[in-house]
């Protein structure tokens, strides 16, 4: 389909600037740069340039430029706006879990992209406590009392005590 002119590369390059100071563009932000009628979800679908990636999410579609922003890092600030805290540290351990591997500190979530408050880490890990669909996801504690979250799909307790322990205390004492 032909679309007016410059309309793709508007498109483009909003997502190329938002990806570029580190942040998603939303769907709906979109619509605003396309004339009445026109979908921009379906012009990206069919113009985009291979550097644009799109997040399906329940609250919108996000789109990030790999030319600025690795997926990993979308990956993080799509679960920022989907909001919510508790599949945000799940997936957010799994993938540690599962890429690196590794256990999650929880301090992690006080950090950027997270920022997170204290009160919000301890509610959604006490919720995750209680919902089977987080089954997977435990915590352990190295000898200073730092905690860690872990997924047992990935992980087993010991190794992720081990290297929790290395992170916390053996990391510090053996530079």
């Amino acid at each position: 389909m032909a679309y007016e002119p410059g309309l793709v590369d508007a498109l483009l390059e909003r997502i190329r600037a938002d990806s570029a100071r580190t942040v998603l563009t939303p769907a709906v932000e979109l619509a605003s740069l396309v004339p009445g009628g026109t979908d921009a979800v379906e012009v990206l679908e069919e113009c985009a340039e291979d550097d644009i990636k799109m997040m399906r999410g329940t609250r919108d579609l996000y789109f990030f430029s790999e030319l600025s922003m690795t997926e990993p890092y979308a990956r993080h600030l799509y679960r920022l706006a989907e909001k919510d805290p508790v599949r945000l540290i799940a997936e957010t351990t799994r993938d540690e879990s599962k890429t690196y591997p590794r256990p999650t500190p929880v301090s992690t979530f006080d950090d950027s992209p997270f920022s997170m408050t204290k009160a919000e880490i301890d509610a959604a890990i006490s919720k995750m406590a209680f919902d089977p669909e987080y089954a997977d996801i435990h915590t352990v504690k190295a000898s200073n009392e730092d905690v860690y979250l872990y997924s047992a799909t990935y992980l087993t307790e010991a190794h992720a005590a081990g290297l929790a322990e290395w992170a916390s205390v053996g990391e510090k004492e053996n530079p």
